[in-house]
């Protein structure tokens, strides 16, 4: 299929996504949005038209010239309103305190929603709307017979086939044109099937009436007649909206899978007009999210700023809520619309830790927690006491669905789910039990399919269902290989060759943890190679003598850091979630290093069942470690690595390179002592090797810390890890301040089994 070059293929995207190849649809997205910006007035038209777009009625497209833009379009306009920023340098982000959490949640408002905003269902609606029209208007018979058969006539899979079966997978599409063209008829007025092809698969699913605002209680029944079955043009519309409904979502996942972060970055760059559109919408229409899941508590630090003109703030989104909605998302066991045990919940936001591109989990207390569902703006909110079992219970509602979250295999999309239904359906033949008489002389049929019928044949979908909520509320964005990483910026922009922009990303990306194949375990010696083995043209002292590079060298391995003010211009964010990353953007290579080996060797221990990096020490609450952390004042502080059996905390670890810092090598053993006191945990002080062993004891050798009889009177090349163990041991500090010392090189050690994979042990890991 050639979309870009052939009208009928374009079509066949445009109506039939689900059934084209995903490599078709992938190479169909590789070249945007060139194509779309190369059309800008066209695109912004269609999307200002999109966003006032309330039904499904047949709709002439607006700014498009071509057919396949009635895909990328539709696409993209979903792409730039989830990443729109309308609030940036308003009055309204005016008024909010300069770091406040309003001020945060004020930017890129629709990309921290839990699901599909208005913005997405109107953009939605008017796909659906436009492709009807096009269906009814612009297309000869013979290919609206195409498209019509194989929405409802289409052919059965091989039964060993379990997956979707895309009518244009393996066929020439005129081919499967001469193939179809003669199972339907459409006029005007109706479609009609052949009586060889009829199925379940011609009548209406159920949820029809919620994904399309029309009303389906009183729509015409279908005929048997002709030797076919007549299918009113309204109910063939709907059968259109309820595929299309499904297909949209299916173009707008592969677009966001396909565009990288310097494609997104120049789609929102050249598309300034987009931000009025939707600020404009925000303004008039307050409050706009569906469900709305913003907080009536006003923020006590929240002081309104008196110059500007906006009287009334806009409601803004309530982080804390949105954690909620994000943990039953991911949650295998809790679900939106029944009461949940308020306790019950705080155990599961505890321990579910959000991925960096969602708002980080900061309920730090059950109290928090309650605050933020009593003081829900929506009513469908509900906090209410069981007076049977004096419990606090609580109702979420469910958001929508969306498709806007990384790929991943390890289970069904809607659509996909939508397209094996529909085969269910049409291996479902004529029954005589669907079909009655109507005036004595007509055999009709209902147009939708009875409930008991839906739900023999729907499972599998309500698990897609579920398995989209899980997978947007925890699977992490990231790049399947060194080899795909490309300039995330403009490299016209910058004052570094192109080689050096790609080598620089490559090792910035990689501190964050965001590059599948590469382990900040390993050496970075090989980022400087390309996929046909020859190596960047990268000249390392350059960089380093313009502060962009840095170089460590640790046992056998290279390691770079990219400064964290390089990284920003690279346009690489810091990740700061816990459980991924660190708060301070200033983390080295070096100490990344030895947080990631240190989770990988405690992710070995047979008793251990689930490790965290940078771990936020309020998780910890309604534990018995809880009191001793309040004691010292550390609830609110991270802790590099821990490691759980179950939800029993059984190893802490903090990791620590040299520096002239010693209040910041004392504040490790603090936190290492806090948990020391406690049996059945064992604690670990890692660095990376003698020398900056050498520099902590050095800092620690305080009256308050180790206090040592004496200090060695040796040098670090002389005095191991070992020895250092022993003399801790002598003077009574090891049990009292920590339990044992480890260096890198000891942590590979005491690994077990390297071909053993424990890696699905350590959050965050990829």
């Amino acid at each position: 299929m050639k979309p870009r070059t052939n009208q009928r293929d374009a079509a066949r995207v445009a109506l039939l996504p689900l059934d084209c190849p995903t490599a078709v649809l992938t190479r169909f997205f590789s070249g945007e949005p060139r194509p779309t910006l190369s059309r800008q007035h066209g695109f912004e038209q269609y999307m200002k038209t999109a966003h006032r777009q309330l039904n499904i009625e047949p709709t002439q497209p607006t700014g498009v010239e071509q057919i396949m833009e009635l895909a990328s379009f539709a696409a993209l306009t979903a792409l730039r309103t989830h990443w729109a920023d309308p609030f940036a340098g308003t009055d309204y982000e005016n008024r909010e305190p300069d770091g406040s959490a309003e001020a945060r949640m004020l930017r890129n408002p629709l990309q921290k929603h839990p699901g599909l905003t208005r913005f997405s269902f109107r953009a939605r609606r008017y796909y659906v709307a436009t492709i009807t029209w096009l269906f009814e208007n612009e297309f000869p018979p013979q290919f609206q017979a195409e498209i019509a058969a194989i929405l409802l006539a289409r052919d059965l899979p091989d039964t060993a086939n379990q997956a979707p079966f895309r009518t244009y997978a393996d066929s020439d599409p005129e081919a499967v044109h001469r193939q179809y063209r003669d199972r339907a008829q459409v006029t005007d007025s109706s479609v009609w099937i052949d009586g060889d092809h009829l199925s379940r698969c011609c009548q209406l699913l159920p949820f029809i009436s919620k994904l399309v605002p029309s009303r389906t209680d009183q729509l015409p029944p279908l005929t048997i007649s002709d030797g076919g079955l007549t299918i009113p043009r309204d109910v063939f519309r709907l059968k259109l909206a309820e595929y299309a409904w499904h297909g949209w979502a299916r173009l707008v996942h592969t677009a966001y899978n396909t565009l990288d972060a310097r494609d997104h970055n120049q789609l929102v760059a050249d598309t300034p007009h987009a931000e009025d559109v939707i600020y404009d919408r925000f303004r008039t229409n307050n409050p706009v999210y569906t469900p709305y899941y913003a907080s009536e508590s006003d923020n006590p630090q929240r002081e309104w700023r008196r110059d500007t003109y906006t009287e009334k703030p806009l409601q803004i989104e309530d982080k804390r809520l949105i954690t909620v909605v994000d943990c039953i998302r991911a949650s295998p066991t809790l679900s939106f619309g029944d009461p949940l045990p308020v306790e019950m919940l705080f155990t599961h936001v505890k321990t579910y830790f959000p991925p960096p591109r969602r708002p980080g989990n900061d309920i730090h207390s059950q109290n928090t927690l309650i605050k933020a569902l009593a003081n829900a703006e929506s009513n469908q909110i509900k906090l209410s006491e069981n007076e049977d079992a004096s419990q606090l219970l609580c109702e979420i509602p469910a958001p929508p669905v969306t498709p806007i979250y990384p790929r991943n295999d390890d289970g069904p999309d809607v659509w996909d789910s939508y397209l094996r239904l529909q085969t269910n359906l049409r291996r479902s033949g004529v029954e005589s039990e669907w079909i009655r008489k109507s005036d004595g002389h007509r055999q009709v049929v209902s147009p939708k399919i009875p409930e008991q019928a839906w739900q023999a044949t729907s499972t599998d979908y309500g698990q897609a269902l579920r398995h989209a909520h899980r997978t947007a509320a925890q699977t992490q964005a990231t790049i399947p290989s060194i080899h795909d990483v490309h300039p995330l910026v403009d490299p016209e922009s910058m004052e570094l060759t192109r080689d050096e922009l790609v080598f620089l990303t490559r090792i910035g990306l990689a501190m964050e943890r965001k590059i599948v194949d590469f382990s900040l375990t390993e050496s970075m010696r090989h980022l400087c190679q390309q996929s046909d083995g020859t190596t960047l043209d990268v000249n390392e002292d350059k960089l380093k003598d313009h502060d962009w590079l840095e170089r460590h060298k640790e046992g056998l391995s290279i390691l770079y850091t990219v400064p964290a003010d390089k990284r920003k211009r690279l346009g690489i964010e810091n990740t700061s979630n816990d459980g991924y990353g660190e708060t301070t953007t200033s983390e080295k290579s070096l100490h990344r290093k030895g947080i990631d080996q240190t989770a990988t060797w405690l992710a070995t221990k047979p008793d251990v069942t689930r490790v965290v990096r940078y771990h936020d020490l309020w998780r910890l609450r309604s534990t018995t470690c809880e009191q001793p952390l309040k004691d010292r004042d550390f609830l609110s502080t991270r802790i590099d690595v821990i490691a759980f059996n179950d939800t029993t905390p059984k190893y802490i670890a903090e990791v620590e390179t040299a520096s002239n810092s010693p209040p910041r090598t004392r504040r490790c053993i603090e936190k290492l002592a806090a948990f020391s006191e406690f049996n059945d945990i064992e604690t670990t002080l890692v660095t990376p090797n003698p020398e900056h062993l050498w520099t902590l004891m050095q800092h620690a050798d305080h009256p308050n810390y180790f206090d040592f009889d004496s200090f060695p009177d040796a040098n670090s090349e002389d005095y191991s890890p070992s020895t250092w163990q022993t003399k801790l041991e002598n003077e009574g500090i090891i049990g009292q301040f920590l339990d044992q010392l480890k260096t890198y090189r000891s942590l590979s050690r005491s690994s077990a089994d390297p071909e053993q994979c424990h890696q699905d042990k350590i959050v965050g890991n990829i």
